[in-house]
């Protein structure tokens, strides 16, 4: 029989019934065949504490309906050249089509935010993703690039509320970039794109919020991992 000196369950709050561990479960009785508490005199706190959480995330998969523009910057071409062909590459990679991308090449990085802006604002992109590399070595005014730049890609995210990837390198040296254009630590590239596709499902995912039903892009999601199985 429950009582009021029973001892209390970590997880919700509940008494724990003990049923000589006829049940099998570490659950108290009352909550093995129900999500919510029923007892009446635990008012409303349980039923609180019992709500699952809910997470949203975006899938790493493009849809057909998805539209992603590049920014990329031609100083130190050398590197920003690699860095866009892994983007591509990630794009294809992950169900879309390299065709499908709007590229828009600027002469340097502080060019990036303004064009990213002016993309987001025409509201035909789900996301803006801008790729630079600046170097401490050849750049006498490197502080100042790295911070204007940062700091307006990030202001040109928030007024469009289009998701705006920061895939710029900044490195001391030569070698520092060419390490974090792919050599040593993973392409900036790849993972400004990657961070794009996640943030445009992520959004879908938001949107849908409301729609009562399982999102588009979780059920092409679901669709994907099916085939990879099979």
């Amino acid at each position: 029989m429950l009582t009021s000196q029973a001892p209390r369950h970590e997880a919700c709050g509940c008494c724990v019934v003990d049923d000589g561990g006829a049940s099998g479960s570490t659950l108290p009785v009352h909550l093995q065949n129900a999500d919510v508490c029923t007892i009446p005199w635990h008012d409303g706190e349980l039923a609180a504490r019992s709500r699952m959480t809910k997470h949203l995330e975006g899938a790493l998969v493009v849809s057909p309906d998805t539209h992603i523009a590049v920014v990329v910057s031609r100083f130190n071409d050398f590197l920003t050249d690699h860095m866009l062909q892994s983007a591509m590459n990630a794009y294809q990679r992950l169900g879309g089509n390299k065709e499908d991308l709007t590229v828009a090449h600027v002469p340097g990085s502080l060019e990036l935010p303004v064009t990213a802006l002016k993309l987001g604002q025409r509201g035909q992109y789900d996301a803006i993703v801008c790729l630079g590399c600046v170097i401490r070595g050849t750049t006498d005014h490197y502080e100042h690039v790295c911070e204007q730049t940062a700091k307006g890609i990030r202001e040109a995210g928030l007024e469009t509320g289009v998701p705006t990837i920061f895939g710029v390198v900044t490195a001391d040296t030569v070698e520092q970039a060419v390490n974090r254009c792919g050599v040593k630590m993973g392409n900036q590239g790849e993972k400004a794109m990657m961070a794009a596709i996640e943030m445009v499902n992520l959004m879908k995912e938001i949107g849908s919020e409301g729609d009562g039903g399982q999102s588009e892009t979780k059920r092409r999601s679901d669709e994907t991992t099916e085939r990879r199985r099979g």
